[in-house]
């Protein structure tokens, strides 16, 4: 249980951290402005890789599982990020390219592998996913991405960070409620990581996460969500509707960013903002509470959930 705690979740947490230390509180490295704003995704998808090799080894394509999916998401986000660093100061397409050409990519993923359960069936990402459901996720994806990286440029600072660290944190019980425990702890990882942002923009002048860090932030924490839903075997506490509100609360900043907000002292601002973000998250954390320490119990059938892990 130690050496699981210490492989998996604490140095990738610090690797992560260590990342953003480096490229925030550095002065040298603060100077390079595309580094700077793409360093957050640069550690999201590092640490999420870290923890995914500590847990179930190295990456393979296309993956012979359905969970080998999540490596090679967190291994694409380091480069997606430094790439995305350089666009910082190109305005419209680019944004909107970045968030379609991303959900397009993975929605045809299946078809892009090769892999097929059928002759001339693709193998879907995850098990019982159909063409609706590709397209839905590119959708997400898409419509994610978007949001989140217009949001990063106008709300510098500690929002963003803290946004997700509540959101990943969800997402976390959630998983761990779901059955799926290894995935539970690749969420805290994200999340841990979100908070070491979180602090260190306080004490670095309120950077910028950039546009690398919120496209990684917004689509992992879609993707994963999504992997959750479709691979485990969740009591009925945890529906659709409970992953779309920990995957859907960050956008609630957007009504928030009006003249009434921007005339009340920063600290209120930041706080209003992090209780309009918490509300959904906190009322699934107390929804799935139950099920975490077992005070209830779904009825799933351990074989089936078994074999879907496996698929």
């Amino acid at each position: 249980m130690l050496e699981m705690v210490l492989m998996s979740f604490l140095l990738p947490a610090l690797a992560g951290a260590g990342v953003l230390a480096l490229c925030w509180l550095a002065p040298p490295i603060r100077r390079q402005r595309w580094l700077a704003s793409s360093c957050f995704g640069i550690a999201l998808g590092g640490g999420l890789a870290l923890s995914y090799f500590s847990e179930v080894g190295g990456p393979s394509f296309p993956p012979p599982r359905s969970e080998g999916w999540i490596m090679l998401a967190a291994l694409a986000s380091m480069p997606f990020a430094l790439l995305l660093g350089f666009t910082d100061k190109r305005e419209f397409p680019w944004v909107e390219l970045t968030g379609l050409c991303t959900g397009v990519v993975v929605g045809l993923m299946p078809v892009i592998s090769g892999t097929e359960t059928l002759p001339g069936v693709p193998k879907p990402l995850f098990p019982d996913m159909g063409i609706v459901s590709h397209a839905i996720l590119a959708l997400e994806l898409a419509f994610g991405i978007i949001v989140v990286i217009r949001l990063a440029q106008v709300r510098t600072g500690a929002t963003l960070p803290t946004a997700f660290a509540i959101c990943f944190t969800g997402a976390s019980a959630c998983s761990m409620s779901s059955g799926w425990i290894s995935l539970s702890v690749m969420f805290g990882v994200l999340g841990a990581i979100c908070g070491a942002a979180m602090l260190f923009a306080r004490f670095s002048g309120g950077p910028s996460i950039g546009r690398g860090g919120a496209a990684v932030a917004a689509g992992l924490l879609v993707f994963l969500s999504t992997a959750c839903w479709y691979k485990s075997s969740p009591p009925p506490e945890v529906t659709w509707w409970v992953w779309m509100l920990v995957a859907g609360a960050p956008l609630l900043l957007l009504p928030l960013e009006n003249r009434l907000v921007e005339r009340m002292p920063s600290v209120a601002a930041y706080w209003l903002r992090v209780a309009v973000v918490a509300a959904p998250v906190v009322w699934v954390l107390v929804r799935v509470a139950p099920t975490i320490i077992g005070e209830t119990g779904g009825s799933n059938d351990e074989m089936d959930e078994m074999m879907k892990m496996y698929q």
